[in-house]
């Protein structure tokens, strides 16, 4: 019996002993090949001595200091380094222990920007369903998760959703721009501050990627009635669909950019907040600083983490790998497993894609509830030494049961190879 507090108290998990590269040994020396890089983290493998050592070693000449009181050589370096990736128009880096957290600031300083030019009655925010953002605050009531909602929603501020473009099912008949403006119109323009979006969504929608005119249309709406957009990439962002930024696939420029997960490879949480220089200007005019501040925001231990990172995936060439390998891996993908009859859709791009599981692909039905279909698939999987990351879906709802892959950048094609084919074992049933 363990004392630990996890998230399952039925899951019977083995105790990971070490691990290198794509794989992971328990204490019995079972190995484990790890296709999901956890929580879709692990973005340069496992065990790399060397990024750990350059880390360490900045972290020895300065590993805390507040940002009331000053700011850091690894603070500043990221931050420029950053912005060269980042589309035109961005100008403020912020960095954050969580995803969850980042998309916390992100409402806020929205918000605020608005509060700072007189447009006081701006906060409403529009989210999609489905859709996930985090477990915190204002980024817990944006997320579209009904099962979660049962037992918290006394603690959730008020959020509006519209239909999130879920490839392959009934969101794709549904006009997303009227939609969204028509929720607009039914708040009142003169409240609604913010659309928050994924730009390829993880696991809610199984790495669905919309359709190439979607942003052009959402983005004009928005822009119609003076409403901001949040780019949530914290699963999707740091190179993991073969560019930096997944927004740059679609020409699409929010006003505000969270990242998580791949921008610190599993080595310190950080997270990432990058804002427009339209939205800091106008608060350079009003008040002059963010109102929201937080322990280790801006710490330079996370700073050293995110930029040796960075640092990594630019010297190894990893995001064209991402781009040319992913390729492969989709194709593989499909290839092996949409055959299977209890295979729906194989959707995603670069290392982020989504199985989709369900009971009848005529009727694109999913498996009751109750069944627990995807767990117990997922126990399959863990027996065959492949790690996946499953998605349980709510029953009556667009979410669907599905398996999340997404390997590190380094992942060879012989390991995509074999991690598929364990894929294809566990979902032949």
């Amino acid at each position: 019996m363990s004392n630990v507090l996890y998230r399952n108290f039925t899951l019977d998990m083995p105790l990971a002993d070490r691990a290198e590269g794509s794989w992971i040994w328990d204490q019995n020396g079972k190995k484990y090949l790890d296709m999901s890089g956890g929580a879709f983290v692990n973005a340069l493998g496992h065990g790399r001595k060397d990024l750990i050592q350059r880390i360490a070693d900045r972290m020895k000449k300065l590993s805390y200091v507040n940002g009331w009181h000053f700011t850091s050589s690894p603070m500043e370096e990221y931050a420029q380094k950053i912005l060269s990736y980042a589309p035109k128009g961005f100008s403020h880096v912020g960095l954050l222990s969580s995803g969850s957290e980042a998309v916390e600031a992100a409402i806020k300083i929205v918000r605020q920007s608005f509060c700072e030019e007189g447009k006081t009655k701006k906060h409403k925010v529009i989210a999609r369903s489905p859709g996930y953002h985090g477990n915190v605050g204002m980024a817990f009531a944006a997320s579209a998760r009904k099962n979660y909602k049962k037992y918290f929603a006394p603690y959730i501020s008020d959020v509006a959703f519209v239909s999130a473009p879920l490839e392959g099912q009934i969101g794709e008949k549904i006009n997303f721009a009227e939609e969204l403006e028509n929720k607009i119109i039914e708040l009142g323009p003169e409240t609604v501050s913010t659309f928050i979006i994924e730009t390829i969504m993880g696991s809610s929608g199984a790495c669905s990627v919309p359709p190439q005119n979607y942003f052009a249309s959402v983005v004009a709406v928005c822009k119609k009635y003076d409403i901001k957009i949040i780019a949530d990439e914290v699963a999707c962002g740091a190179g993991r669909t073969g560019e930096y930024f997944a927004c740059q696939h679609f020409n699409f420029v929010p006003d505000v950019i969270v990242m998580g997960k791949g921008v610190n490879a599993g080595l310190i949480p950080t997270s990432v907040l990058l804002v427009s220089e339209e939205i800091i200007s106008k608060i350079k005019k009003g008040s002059g600083g963010f109102m929201h501040h937080q322990t280790y925001m801006h710490s330079p231990m996370m700073a050293a983490c995110a930029l040796e990172v960075l640092l990594e995936i630019e010297k190894e060439n990893l995001i064209s790998k991402v781009e040319e390998d992913g390729i492969f891996l989709g194709e593989l993908l499909k290839k092996e497993l949409l055959t299977l009859p209890h295979v729906g859709r194989v959707s995603g791009k670069g290392f982020f894609w989504g199985v989709t599981v369900v009971k009848d692909k005529s009727k694109k039905s999913f498996f009751p509830a109750e069944e627990k279909i995807v767990m117990k698939l997922f126990k399959k999987s863990k027996e065959r030494g492949l790690v996946l990351w499953p998605v349980t879906g709510e029953e009556e709802s667009l979410q669907s049961d599905a398996f999340v892959l997404a390997p590190p950048y380094t992942m060879s094609r012989a390991e995509m190879q074999e991690g598929v084919q364990k894929l294809k074992e566990t979902l032949s049933f």
